[in-house]
């Protein structure tokens, strides 16, 4: 091998450390990439199930409200017709004209 051959052969082995090099930051990148992601997505799923637990708190709280809301208007509507009613006088037949 001569001269020329090994300068050549040494610049092709200094480009391959290069992208070796290159690669393993590459792959440090991807790495780090990917164990932020699992941490992202555990934050969203424990904040997707604390969200799910308000939804159903909210539900039942909605629930209850709208059962005493029922409530409430059953007893006015109660109240309402009986006191109509109350305040009905009687209907009395007409007196017969004195004759």
């Amino acid at each position: 091998m001569n001269h020329t051959g090994i300068i050549e052969m040494r610049s092709v082995i200094q480009r391959v450390v290069t992208l070796q090099e290159t690669f393993r930051e590459v792959l440090t990148g991807l790495t780090k990439l990917a164990t932020g992601t699992d941490e992202g997505l555990d934050r969203l799923s424990d904040s997707m199930e604390r969200l799910a637990a308000a939804q159903r708190s909210i539900l039942e709280a909605q629930q209850s409200t709208d059962d005493k809301l029922n409530t409430l208007i059953a007893v006015v509507d109660d109240l309402v017709r009986s006191a109509r009613f109350d305040a009905v006088p009687e209907c009395t037949q007409p007196e017969a004209p004195n004759s």
